[in-house]
Parts: structure tokens; sequence; C-alpha cells
């Protein structure tokens, strides 16, 4: 009788689990998505979408990276990146960087690639303006697949181009990365195939070695071209057919693993490691990974997508409180259950940065919070904020569908090719999400406590500077277990208040309104001296963008305590608003997208921000509330103090940014405020009533302050909005200009050299500036000049010297503090290297100057750009509210906003030329060079 009843549960369970099973449907594949795949198993995916228009963006995923490398292949995964931009079929030599920049495609900024561990990526964005732009994009890319000439001369002179790229990453955290990611990793091959590769295998290798590479990866099957923008589908599939269906597979082609194991780690590590130029304090707790792939099926999407997401953010949160509160014991901290160095693998790993002094508070703080969330999970408040936030983020996603720029979309395709993440796109999921958010319970997530694994077996890790009150690994380990085993109280939070403001405020009025039809701009001109300019667009469908800025800034102050009022906005928004700490009022916003910066610089207040249609009125009530009540708390003043004392304490341990504090501090002849890295002694100058009544003094009235927003405007409610949350702000008279601080360059000729770290690894800062007036008319054919120098600095330093990896100059004209142009060039290189890599420099500046030098191919490429880069973003919001900021602040038309495309083409050579005569003839220089020790 027992077995005949147990027989009919068995029977219940398989039932239960197979119609379980039935309504788990699989995730829907986006339908707007085109996709094939050729014989040759090269897949394809094309999404048509019009943002921006006459856009396409192009990439070729390859399912290869550093991890396939053999021995005697350590770095060629991602020389093989390079050999791509230096000599195709169809493009020799740099013909496909010089052809793209004809075109208007910017040489590293737009045309660019990357290789990992898994994969290597290109990157390609073309006007779509034009047929022959197309056929030539899509021949570029399909040249990329495998049809690169891999010509022995050109891969002799990218393997420096690529040991220039080696020499950037080197310094404090490479060489410790070397000792603990072994460990980290625990024996598995990721350690061994950092995709930068080893500096003796890339001086040395025969060129067949890199070649066999390519024969053995750059192949069909292991292909997919992604394409996403302004083109119909059908004609994106015919290129690809003709362009990639004659590349074939190798004979006896070499298995691609699915996964690289990562063994388990049976016996828990701690490792304490110490470098003198370690510009930080890092501790890790690190759990065992385990195999994770990607959801497939909507219960998949709601665990896999939806609960780990939501699980992050609410460990988030409680760091966030932590470091927001009085003494933290760490600077900024996170805990996360996902993805760590290798694909398919997931574990459970917590950081924190800290003061070097407080590695035993860190790494404690990190652990309780682990266990509190192990023993106790989260509360129902954290969870439901938790929920808004991710609905809130799906939900602006979706008001943007038609939207939404194509990079977005594009780089979702590449993941879906590389890791099966699913695309079903943002209709589908902004649906499925809104109807199961009520699904993610408490005790829904408390099956993921058990991934928080740490007290099963951990790799914990310090990498800090040398300090002779460090612990050992031993007391590093006695910490974590001394916190795994301490008993732990469950989290508890205080009632939030109801509203933002305690009192709403007064309406003021608008008195004036003036319009610019060309522009579509309404200007309002409040009773309280406020000015405020709205541009209502359709560039978004639910983003409005706004800043503010009045003259003035930190230069006012009067005391000798200036650090009071150049961190007053940073001192307020550490204690809070109003009723609200910092951590308290992140929760009250939580499903609200929005955000007020008030920001105090040294000639001027601003205020930036932005938010969604729905969530307008509660950022103007944000607004308010942060202009008229800092609020002032002594605990979390000192806490301000102690995090930054703790960040600084070792920044300059690194050589780079020692290198430039000090040379700012000699360009401006040790002025009091010229420094990039502050002391202790710095920050505790800093006096809390002072900058609070600094703050205040600056934020409180709206006077001669003028306000710009641009976006989705629902202009029949935004009059009303503007003139209760602005327009209710004080009209006291303030001060609207600043003040000359005394910050003087160098005058002369000056040598500055500066001689910090160990590696071979220099820099060559040239600088050159001269007071003059400013001119707006010569803004835009320095900005063309910059450009062409830039190009000569790739082709000639870059490509010809293999000197540099990457690098250049900026020229650019001011109007504030003082009218002034000034150029600065940055270009790291090898100690070897420095002085020809600075005459070089000087050479080509000195070419410029010279009549008929700059070339008519020159101007195109660098007008091409320009209009390119134009054409999208001034179809953004962003743009116009910078654009028309600008123009009142350096008192131009703002008409000419428009007008900036037939400026472009009415440049010519000469121009350039007049331009480079102009301003590069005569000026102070600051030769600057960073070297090492030795």
């Amino acid at each position: 009788m027992k077995r005949y009843k147990h027989f009919w549960i068995w029977l219940l369970l398989i039932f239960i689990s197979t119609a379980s099973q039935a309504q788990d449907k699989a995730l829907p594949f986006n339908k707007n998505i085109l996709k094939g795949q050729l014989p040759n198993g090269l897949k394809y995916f094309i999404l048509q979408n019009k943002k921006p228009e006459k856009k396409i963006e192009l990439r070729l995923a390859i399912n290869a990276g550093s991890i396939l490398e053999d021995n005697d292949q350590l770095g060629l995964a991602h020389l093989m990146e390079h050999m791509n931009f230096n000599g195709l079929k169809n493009f020799p030599k740099n013909e496909v960087v010089h052809y793209l920049q004809s075109i208007g495609v910017d040489f590293g900024a737009d045309l660019n690639a990357y290789t990992s561990f898994d994969e290597t990526v290109y990157i390609l964005p073309i006007p779509a303006d034009d047929k022959t732009k197309i056929e030539r994009g899509f021949q570029i890319i399909a040249d990329w697949s495998g049809a690169a000439l891999l010509e022995n001369d050109e891969i002799d002179k990218e393997r420096n181009v690529v040991l220039e790229e080696s020499r950037l990453g080197k310094g404090a955290d490479d060489r410790m990365m070397k000792i603990w990611l072994p460990e980290y990793l625990n024996g598995s091959l990721y350690a061994d195939r950092l995709p930068i590769g080893d500096d003796e295998l890339l001086k040395n290798f025969k060129h067949d070695v890199i070649k066999r590479f390519h024969r053995d990866w750059y192949r069909p099957n292991l292909q997919a071209v992604i394409v996403v923008g302004d083109i119909d589908p059908k004609e994106a599939e015919r290129l690809i057919i003709e362009k990639f269906s004659g590349f074939k597979n190798p004979n006896n082609e070499r298995a691609r693993p699915d996964i690289i194991d990562i063994p388990f780690r049976a016996e828990s590590k701690a490792m304490v490691l110490n470098d003198k130029e370690s510009p930080y304090t890092m501790v890790q707790i690190i759990g065992n990974s385990k195999q994770h792939r990607a959801a497939t099926t909507e219960s998949g999407y709601i665990e896999d997508i939806m609960a780990k997401a939501i699980l992050n953010s609410m460990f988030g949160a409680r760091f966030d409180e932590i470091r927001q509160g009085a003494n933290p014991p760490f600077v900024f901290a996170a805990s996360q259950l996902g993805e760590g160095w290798a694909r398919h693998w997931e574990n459970f790993q917590q950081f924190a940065i800290c003061g070097n002094d407080k590695i035993k508070e860190a790494t404690t703080a990190l652990i309780t919070e682990a266990m509190k969330v192990k023993r106790y999970g989260f509360t129902q408040s954290e969870l439901d904020r938790a929920k808004a936030d991710f609905l809130a983020n799906y939900e602006k996603q979706y008001n943007e569908r038609d939207k939404t720029d194509s990079k977005a979309l594009v780089n979702e395709l590449v993941r879906h090719f590389l890791t099966n993440e699913c695309v079903p796109g943002i209709a589908w999921e902004y649906e499925f999400v809104k109807n199961n958010i009520d699904k993610i319970t408490l005790r829904g997530i408390s099956k993921y406590y058990n991934d928080i694994n740490i007290d099963q077996g951990y790799f914990a890790l310090v990498t800090t500077k040398p300090s002779d009150k460090l612990p050992t690994n031993e007391d590093l380990r006695t910490y974590v277990e001394q916190a795994l085993r301490a008993d732990v109280q469950a989290y508890t939070e205080k009632a939030l208040p109801t509203s933002l403001l305690e009192k709403e405020p007064q309406p003021g009025k608008v008195t004036t309104e003036t319009k610019n039809a060309k522009l579509g701009t309404t200007t309002w001109t409040l009773s309280n001296g406020a000015t405020v300019t709205y541009k209502k667009t359709d560039f978004k469908n639910d983003e409005i963008m706004f800043s503010a800025y009045r003259m003035g800034g930190s230069s006012l102050y009067e005391g000798k305590d200036f650090m009071s009022a150049d961190f007053s906005n940073n001192v307020v928004d550490e204690m809070g608003y109003g009723q609200f700490t910092n951590s308290d009022l992140q929760k009250f916003l939580s499903g609200k997208t929005l955000s007020v910066s008030p920001v105090i610089v040294t000639n001027m207040e601003m205020i930036n921000g932005r938010s969604t249609n729905k969530d307008f009125v509660t950022a103007m009530q944000l607004l308010y509330l942060k202009c008229t009540s800092p609020r002032m708390d002594e605990e979390l003043f000192a806490a301000f103090k102690n995090k930054n004392i703790q960040i600084m304490a070792e920044q300059k341990s690194d050589p780079q940014t020692h290198f430039f504090d000090s040379l700012s501090q000699y360009q401006y002849k040790n002025h009091p405020r010229s420094k990039d890295i502050y002391s202790a002694e710095d920050f505790e100058s800093i006096q809390m009533n002072n900058a609070v009544a600094f703050y205040k003094q600056r934020f409180e009235t709206a006077y001669g302050m003028h306000y710009y927003f641009v976006g989705s405007i629902d202009e029949s409610q935004f009059k009303a909005t503007i003139e209760k949350y602005i327009g209710g702000l004080s009209g006291q008279k303030v001060v609207t200009t600043f003040k000359d601080i005394k910050m003087d360059d160098r005058t002369g000729d000056n040598n500055f050299t500066f001689k910090k770290g160990s590696e071979p690894k220099s820099m060559v800062i040239e600088k050159m500036y001269s007071n003059t007036k400013y001119n707006a008319e010569d803004e835009l054919p320095m900005k063309l000049l910059t450009e062409v120098i830039n190009n000569r600095i790739t082709d000639i330093i870059r490509e010809k010297m293999s000197a540099i990896y990457g690098g250049g100059v900026g020229l650019r004209l001011t109007k504030f503090p003082k009218e002034k142009f000034s150029l600065q060039s940055y270009l790291p290189c090898g100690p070897e290297n420095a002085e020809k890599v600075k005459a070089a420099f000087w050479d080509i500046i000195s070419e410029v100057k010279k009549a008929n030098n700059i070339t008519q191919e020159e101007l195109t490429k660098a007008r091409e750009t320009a209009i390119q880069k134009n054409n999208v973003s001034i179809k953004t919001n962003g743009y116009w509210m910078s654009a028309l900021s600008k123009a009142d602040q350096y008192g131009l038309n703002p008409n000419e906003i428009l007008e900036l495309e037939s400026k472009l083409k009415s440049i010519k050579p000469s121009d350039l030329t007049a331009i480079a005569v102009k301003y590069l003839s005569k000026g102070d220089k600051i030769h600057a060079l960073l070297m090492p020790e030795n």
C-alpha cells in the first residue's frame, strides 16, 4: 500500500514538473531583426533604426580572443586586431583609415576595435547618405573578416605600436595583478592569456606565428556581421551575401572550446600586496565561480535578469548608505553576483576603496553586510525601492524605443551573438517586466543567498602602498574569518519624510517674453531677476535637460579658507538637504528618473540636471530644495573630510597623477588654487559654517541666473512649474561678475622635467599659451586645424615612427577667466623616444604654418569629421542646451548654431594656415616631460 501511494505521488510530481516546464516559454526574438546565416557559417543580424538619421553602425564580431592563443602567440590576438588597420586586400597600408577619415569617420573616437579574452570586435560607424560610402563600409568589414594582407614590414611596424600600448598599462596595478590574478583564477588558463600579451614575445615572434592565428580563428563560422541603422535590411543583407560569401573555413579547422575551466577553490586564501606607486587601497573578497548561461526562458528572465539586478541594486544601496554615514569605513564599496573575468562563469564578489589605515574596517564592513543579507535578507521597503528603480529604467527605455541611438542597439546584438544574450526587444521586455515585477518577492530573492558563498571559500585580496602598519596575509585572513563568525544584527531603517518640501514656495511671475522663431526658443524674464530660455524638441520622447549659470563662483569668496568656497557644493551634498540626508534623499527618489546638481567653480555657479516628463515637477522641487535648504551635520561633515583625505592620501604615489599636479603648480607659480592633489591640511582648513553660508549666498537667490531647458517639454504645465519653483526663489541681488584671483601663467620658454616611477614610461606635454582677444570667427578653423594636426600625429609619430600608441593635441580659445589661446599636447611614449617625439611634434607645428602646406585632402578629412559629428549632435538636447548657454556667456549670435555646416564648407586650407600663423607663431611655452626615476 505504501509503495502504491508513493507511486501516485511520484506521478503527480512528474505531472507538476512537466506542466511547469510547458508553461515556461522560450524568450521571443525581436521580430524587427533580420537574421540569417551564410553557407560558410557566418551569421548576420540586421536592424533598421532611424536614430541618428543617415548613419549606420557596423560591427564584425569574432568569437575568438586571447584565450585561444598558443603559447608562442601571447598578445597576437590583439596584434591581429591592429593589423586589420594596416593593410587589407582592398585597402593597402593605412588606406582604410585615410579613406574613412575622408568621409568623416574619426579614427579612435568612431572607428575602433577591441580584443578581450573571448572575442574580438571591430567597430565601424559610417554615413548612410551615399551608396558608395555604404558599399565601401561593407567592403571594409569584409576585408576585416578574412582579407588582411599581413605584410611583414607592416607587422614589424605595428608590433612597436602595440608595445607602446602595453607600456601605457604598466605600473603598480599591472605589477600587482600579475601576482594576484593566478590566485584569483585559481590556475585557470585565463591567468596566462591577458590580451596585451608578453612584451618579449611581441618583440621577437616570427611573422608566420601571427598568420597562423589568423588562419585558425579568423574564419566565417566564428563570425557575425551586425548592422543597425538607417538602411533597408534587405539591402544590408544583399551586401553581406555579396561581400562575405566567398570566404571559406580552413581545412581541419581547430575546435573553438565553448567554455574554459575555472577550477574550484578548495581552500580559502588571503593576500596582501603593496607597491610604492599604488594610488589607492582596494579590498576584494571573491567567492568561488560557477558556470552560468544567459537566460533563454521567461522564468530565466525573471530570475537571471530581473532578480539578480534587483539584488545587486539593494546591495549597492546598503553600501551607499554606509559610505554616506558618519565615519565610513570606506570611500566606495559594492557587492555583486554576476559575471567575472571569464565568459559563462559568475561569482559573488565584493570590493571597497578605503584609506591605507582602514583595511580591517573595510574588510569587516564588506563581510558584515554580506552576512546580514545571507542571514536576515532585505527589508520590504528595500525591495520596493529597488523594484521601482528597475521598472523606471525599463519605462525610460520603452518611452524612447523609436529614438534609441543605434550604438546602444548594436552592442546588444553583439552580445547576443557572443553569449546568447536575449534580444526580445524593449517593447516586449517592458511589458514583461511590468507584468512580472510583482513576482520578485523577498522569498524569491532569498534563493540567491546561497550564492553569497564567501563563507564556503574565498580569495581575499588587498592591494595598497607600503606602510609599516599593513596587515600580513594571515592578518587579513583573520579579519575575514572573524567577520564571517561574528554575530550580526538585521538591517533596520528609519521612516522617510512624505514630501520633498516642508513648505511650497510662493510663485513668482514671468514679466517679459521673447521668442526666436528661427531657433524655436522662448525666453522669459522672471520677477525675481532670473532668465529662463527653453526649446521644445522631439529628439527624445521623454527627456528634459536643463542647466543654469551665473558668473561669480568661488572667486568672490573673501576668506582665507578658500577651500570652504571651492568645495562648498561638495560639503553641502555630503550633508543633505532639508529633512533628508543624502542617503535618505536617494531612497525618497527611488523609481524616479531625474537629477539636479548645483556646482560652484572658480568663475561661476551652475546647475545641471535632467528628468523625464512625469518627474519634471519633482525635479523642479528638488532644484528648489537644493538651492534653499542645505543641511548642517557635524558628523557628516567630518565624514566628508575623512573620505577625501583617504582618497587623496595615496594620489601622489601614481607617477602620472603626481606629474600633472606638479606641472599645474609650476605653470601657475604655486598659486594656492593650482593644486590637483590636496593634502589632509587642505581639507582640515574647510569650515562647515563658511562653506554652507557661501553656498546659500550663491544659490538661494535666482537673481542674474540664466536657466536653459531643452527637450520633450509639456508646455501646458511648464510655465506654472517654472514660476513656482524657479520664480519662487529669492530675488536678492548678488554680484554677477567674477573676480580675478591672479592665477597667472608662467611666462617665457620653460623646461619642466619631473622624475617619478619605476617603469620605462614617459609623457611629453608641450604647452603654449598667450593672452589674446577672443575671436569667435577663429573657433571653427581652429577646430579643423586641431584635427589636421592630430591626423599628422597619428600618421607620423604613431604609424611612421611607431613611437606612440595614442595621443594628440588640443588647441582652444577661451574667454573666461581671461581671453586666452592655449595649446597642450598629450604624448605618452618610451623614455628613449621622448626627445624624438617632442621634436616631431614641433616639426608638425612648424609645417602647418607654411604656405600651401595644408592640403585640400587634409582639410576635407577634418571638415567631414566635423560635419558628421554636427549632423548627429545638432539633434540632441544636450547639444542645444550647451550651445544656447555658450552663446549667452560669450555674447555670440545664437542663430549661428544653425549655420555651422555652411561655415565649415566655406573654410579653405589657407584659412587654417592663417590660424596657425596667428596663434602658433608666438606665445609662452612649457616643455614638460615625465621621466622614470632611473
